[in-house]
């Protein structure tokens, strides 16, 4: 089935083709040798063409870069274990994923866009030493499309300075392994924030008119109901940071973060927050104490996290394509592993008589695992042992039930006179 149409593919195979489109033909012109490769959607690359079982992708700067197909690769046994148990032991990665989900090694993550608009004016709020303006970008990009200021150099000598001065601020950032949630193709992608806006607006005579304040959706959109989703939003992206080796299976099967569940926090962002001497149950004790960031309201989770457990959506996500969304519950069950560890460990070393004798025994011998890799060996070998006691256990059964049958029938016709 190719990539972009819904019925199976027929006809002759396809990946190449000899010829380029019309509209490139007055750019760099580039031997076809065995073919152009085809993009997903079935347009033939201008720059990259197959050399036998080989790829070449000749490059804007002039070098020639020579790619084994990962076909060859595998062939070759020049391909990571870690990579052979993602891509050939899991159709799923191949099904649903974006190559870049696992291969983009970080993106850059600006969570909490606060923004504050300042209408102050200096005769309706004396505490100000002048009005607080800005410019009028608007306005400005207006006047350059005119014929007379068209090929103005700057905009120095425009008076277009209109009330309001606007500031941002962000809660933080963060420059590593991104999200996952789904993009407008309905493939597993990286997410990255969007813009996440909390506004303040500051009157004309200095007053908050509204504090920290998130707007919603208009109702029903991304499945928010009645009261519209919160207008932060988490996009789809391709974050260009490709690299070799990808990302860990632990980095997306056992991270929050990773399923959209959010980094997790001591304090909630709808509680304001005060850094100062206070006592074990969170009472601050200095009467002079002054709040650092007033609560935003609504925002009864991290900026980070875009559904819960059960698979509501808790803000938009791409909310411009169709299928972009976050993880759905079925997904988030189906991909998190969460406690693995504890399935085994709650039973070592005394919880089980069996698992209690095996660990002493291993203890006293040291044979007890201490790296990785050790760690793993022993798992490997618990599976197989596992897996073919299983095995071995049903095929006797059956052997029985068979062969007690059998001794029944043979039984039952001696005796018959």
């Amino acid at each position: 089935m190719d990539e972009f149409d819904v019925d199976v593919a027929s006809g002759s195979p396809r990946g190449t083709t000899p010829d380029q489109l019309p509209h490139t033909w007055a750019g760099a012109k580039y031997d076809s040798q065995d073919g152009f490769l085809l993009t997903a959607r079935g347009n033939p690359y201008e720059n990259v063409v197959r050399d036998g079982d080989e790829v070449v992708v000749h490059t804007a700067e002039g070098k020639d870069l020579r790619l084994k197909p990962l076909k060859k690769l595998v062939e070759e046994k020049a391909i990571s274990q870690r990579g052979l148990v993602a891509m050939q032991g899991v159709s799923k990665h191949l099904s649903r994923m974006e190559c870049y989900t696992c291969h983009a090694s970080w993106a850059p993550q600006c969570f909490g866009c606060h923004v504050k608009v300042d209408f102050s004016q200096k005769d309706l709020c004396p505490e100000i030493d002048s009005s607080r303006q800005g410019f009028d970008w608007i306005a400005a990009g207006r006047k350059h499309a005119t014929e007379e200021h068209r090929a103005d150099s700057g905009e120095a000598d425009y008076d277009l300075m209109i009330p309001g001065k606007i500031s941002e601020l962000r809660s933080y950032l963060r420059w590593e392994e991104p999200m996952m949630g789904v993009n407008g193709e309905g493939r597993v992608t990286p997410l990255a924030p969007g813009c996440q806006p909390s506004v303040t607006i500051i009157g004309a005579d200095g007053e908050p008119i509204l504090t920290n304040h998130i707007f919603k959706t208009p109702a029903g959109l991304e499945g928010s109901g009645d009261e519209g989703q919160l207008a932060i939003d988490m996009s789809p992206v391709q974050p260009h940071t490709m690299t070799k080796n990808a990302r860990t299976c632990e980095s997306c099967h056992a991270s929050d973060k990773a399923l959209g569940l959010g980094i997790n926090g001591p304090r909630n962002w709808d509680e304001k927050h005060v850094v100062d001497l206070e006592t074990t149950d969170g009472t601050i004790l200095p009467e002079s104490a002054r709040t650092q960031m007033g609560a935003i309201e609504n925002l009864d989770h991290d900026w980070s996290q875009i559904v819960d457990r059960e698979g509501n959506q808790l803000a938009t996500v791409g909310h411009h394509w169709k299928l972009s969304r976050s993880l759905n519950k079925d997904e988030i069950t189906r991909i998190s592993r969460d406690g693995t560890c504890v399935a085994c460990h709650k039973e070592i070393p005394e919880s089980d008589v069996a698992v209690n004798l095996l660990h002493h025994v291993a203890k006293y011998t040291g044979n007890l695992p201490v790296s990785s890799k050790e760690h793993g060996k022993l798992v490997n070998k618990i599976l197989l042992t596992s897996a073919w006691g299983q095995v071995l256990l049903a095929t006797g059964v059956i052997a029985a039930a068979i062969g007690g049958g059998y001794w029944a029938s043979t039984r039952r016709k001696k005796v018959t006179p």
